[in-house]
């Protein structure tokens, strides 16, 4: 293994990254639409001896493959449930299960996580478990961003309010100091409650994703806060399925 692309395609972002031997350079995010310029810039078949990706939009991974296979990119490996993972699923229907998911729980195993609760904050907030070298599944709500959107696309005159870390204030002293408080607050509550109903005896927890900074000055307790952590997970993975 020495030149490898890692793409983490998220709702929103993509988030690409290059490895050289073993090592993770410096993590950029792009345009999900910029992947052709992407991979000619990452030098494509020409200096790539393989790509490895995780993308929770089905039409996008599809896109990806064709320009893969014209790159002629060496080794392409797609996460997904089937194929060689460092833990078992244990989860009822494994082909549902979102590859950033995987990818993230493949991270913290990768830097030595057994038991371990990982959440990963985007536009879903992914709270999961490793326990005992098993993928038990986990629990999912919605990120900050989709809150504030349903607050204001359901009701009649709440307006819209981004939620930015450091803005959340108890008590909202105005409506949209309020919804603020209640959704940076009750999202933390959240969890908060899920990692204390989740956790194994002496597990880690991690925290990942694109609303990292949100929630890391307000959750409380020993924190692995790892916003490469998906990437991280990815080279893992690869390193597993490229012989």
């Amino acid at each position: 293994m020495n030149r490898v692309l890692l793409l983490d395609r998220g709702n929103r972002f993509l988030k690409a990254a290059i490895a050289e031997s073993g090592e993770i350079g410096p993590g950029m995010s792009v345009e999900p639409e910029s992947i052709k310029t992407l991979i000619d810039e990452s030098g494509g078949g020409r200096s790539l001896d393989g790509v490895v990706f995780s993308s929770v939009v089905p039409d996008w991974s599809v896109q990806l493959r064709r320009l893969l296979d014209v790159a002629g990119s060496g080794v392409v490996v797609e996460v997904g449930h089937d194929i060689a993972l460092p833990f078992v699923l244990g989860v009822d229907e494994p082909q549902e299960l979102g590859p950033d998911r995987i990818s993230a729980a493949a991270g913290a195993w990768a830097q030595g996580a057994r038991e371990a609760v990982i959440v990963d904050a985007g536009t879903a907030v992914t709270v999961d478990v490793l326990k005992g070298g098993v993928f038990e599944g986990g629990a999912i709500f919605p990120g900050s961003g989709l809150l504030a959107r349903s607050l204001s696309d359901g009701t009649a005159v709440l307006p819209f309010v981004p939620c930015a870390a450091g803005e959340a204030v108890i008590p909202g002293r105005s409506t949209e100091a309020a919804i603020r408080a209640g959704i940076a607050w009750g999202s933390v509550g959240a969890v908060t409650e899920l990692i204390r109903r989740s956790s194994p005896p002496g597990a880690s927890v991690w925290l990942t994703g694109g609303e990292c900074d949100l929630y890391a000055p307000l959750l409380e307790g020993d924190l692995h806060i790892d916003r490469d952590l998906v990437l991280k997970g990815l080279l893992e993975i690869y390193t597993i399925n490229s012989g």
